[in-house]
């Protein structure tokens, strides 16, 4: 009985059955859309956009690897330490493909330019000289994840901080 009734139910009508899923279905991905690119917006607010593959945190240095590292020929690492363990405070911004990264998480980072004071005589290319940090040091910096490829060659370090901006506590 009721096949007959829907049969003779003209097309707008049935139509209009499928009205209702169609606008949850574009509410939920407008909103889901909305949320994903909330990163990208605190820091265009910002005024800095934060590049791919990096995350824009406050961090503090928890751990520091005092080795130093012969292969890396006649580079910083083999005259300074560069490795260290930082804790996320908190996230600033997200660059994309850096979700995974959140306050709280502990990272272990290959600091590009030493975490010892820089100077010009060092690092002539550098635009600004870093201060070095120590454990407990707060900073902020543009935290970049290594691809996996590169994660692998380098035994372990997965994020890497060309710059950063010591923060006072």
């Amino acid at each position: 009985m009721l096949r007959n009734t829907y049969r003779n139910t003209p097309a707008l009508i049935r139509g209009l059955t499928c009205l209702p899923v169609l606008l949850l279905s574009f509410a939920l991905l407008f909103v889901g859309c909305a949320a994903g690119n909330n990163a990208h917006t605190i820091a265009r607010q910002a005024g800095e956009k934060v590049p791919p593959g990096h995350c824009r945190v406050v961090a503090e240095v928890l751990r520091i690897d005092s080795t130093l590292h012969a292969n890396s020929g006649n580079g910083p690492c083999s005259k300074a330490p560069c490795v260290g363990w930082v804790l996320v405070r908190s996230v600033i911004a997200h660059g994309s493909g850096t979700d995974q990264i959140g306050p709280g998480d502990t990272l272990h980072t290959r600091f590009a330019f030493t975490l010892n004071p820089t100077s010009k005589k060092e690092f002539p290319s550098l635009n600004h000289q870093l201060p070095g940090l120590s454990v407990g040091s707060l900073f902020t910096a543009d935290i970049q994840a290594m691809p996996l490829h590169l994660h692998s060659m380098r035994k372990g370090d997965v994020y890497i901080i060309y710059g950063y901006r010591k923060l006072e506590r």
